[in-house]
């Protein structure tokens, strides 16, 4: 008897958005298939000289809309410091995961990075985060064309692969054991930590601090002292205490990015205009504004809700009279 594992809303959204992706990819000219080898050859070279080019060229249809300064921030500290710790707390619909990905493959097609483990907050969210990684070796046909078949039969399963290059990328789910993890020689020598947070575990501060003390303890610690390491954490600011949070105090780089900016502006116009962050914004509560798209995480009953007082009536109206005050209160 055979069974079928059911996919989830998420994760069938996510695979027919990278099919449709990739089958629009071959409905158009992408390759020139007149090219001499003197040619690609100098044409991969300037590339791969300017990330961002390379970026658009070898991803064009995935780059609809123009890099901003944040962006460009990041990609610049990670393709030019192999041992960084970064950080992005920026706003849903910033492009976290997409920018990250292009960094990523751009690291791995030129041979600056070899061993990348992909944590998110369970095993299965982080196969989802690296299904376009394995999609755009297997069929974006600009990388084949000029990088060659990536695919290696044998070491080509969802939650791990080995590139024929000899690139490996490993999914790994909080709590799971990535001690020890090693592609031949090579320990890894990137950790790409997406949508690491939950709401229900930002409930529960010791279940921040396990998850916390099993990064740095069982993650962190799979890296190899004497080669360097790219640190990149990924997530908007959910909870005053988070592990979003707790890794900016390690980060090297880190820029806080609202949807809007602090003069009320979209900080991606290219992508995000601002007749539909108002739309988005006015369908849900302030509360979830300021967590989601804000970095703000507003936990109602810390804030005092506006209270609408009402003229005092005489005193003999009153069957009962409650009176508080703080005997804390100092002042």
């Amino acid at each position: 008897m055979s069974f079928v594992k059911l996919q989830t809303k998420e994760e069938k959204l996510a695979l027919d958005f990278w099919g449709e992706y990739y089958k629009s990819i071959h409905t158009t000219d992408v390759v020139d298939k007149f090219e001499t080898p003197e040619q690609k050859e100098e044409r991969v070279k300037r590339l791969e000289a300017i990330p961002t080019d390379w970026m658009m060229h070898y991803f064009a249809k995935y780059c609809t809309a123009s890099f901003m300064y944040f962006h460009l921030d990041f990609i610049n500290e990670a393709v030019n410091n192999p041992e960084r710790y970064l950080a992005n707390p920026w706003s849903r619909e910033l492009s976290k995961s997409g920018v990250t990905f292009l960094v990523m493959m751009y690291l791995h097609l030129t041979g600056k990075k070899k061993f990348t483990l992909m944590i998110s907050a369970n095993k299965d969210a982080a196969i989802r985060l690296l299904r376009p990684y394995k999609l755009a070796f297997e069929k974006n046909p600009r990388i084949i064309n000029d990088y060659g078949n990536q695919v290696n039969y044998g070491q080509w399963a969802e939650d791990e692969f080995c590139t024929r290059s000899g690139s490996m990328f490993i999914a790994v789910g909080a709590g799971q054991a990535p001690r020890g993890a090693r592609n031949e020689e090579i320990r890894p020598d990137s950790l790409v930590i997406d949508d690491f947070d939950t709401d229900e575990d930002c409930r529960n501060p010791d279940i921040i601090q396990k998850k916390w003390e099993w990064f740095e303890q069982a993650v962190y610690g799979t890296r190899s002292i004497s080669n360097p390491l790219l640190v990149i954490w990924n997530g908007n600011i959910i909870a005053d205490d988070c592990c979003m949070k707790r890794a900016l105090k390690y980060a090297d780089h880190y820029e806080i990015v609202n949807i809007r900016d602090k003069n009320g502006k979209s900080t991606w116009p290219d992508k995000n205009t601002e007749e539909f962050i108002d739309r988005v914004l006015e369908k849900i509560s302030a509360a979830s504004a300021q967590k989601e798209y804000f970095n703000n995480p507003v936990v109602l009953g810390k804030v005092f809700q506006k209270l609408n007082y009402g003229k005092t009536q005489p005193l003999s109206k009153y069957k009962f009279l409650v009176g508080y005050t703080d005997p804390s209160y100092k002042k």
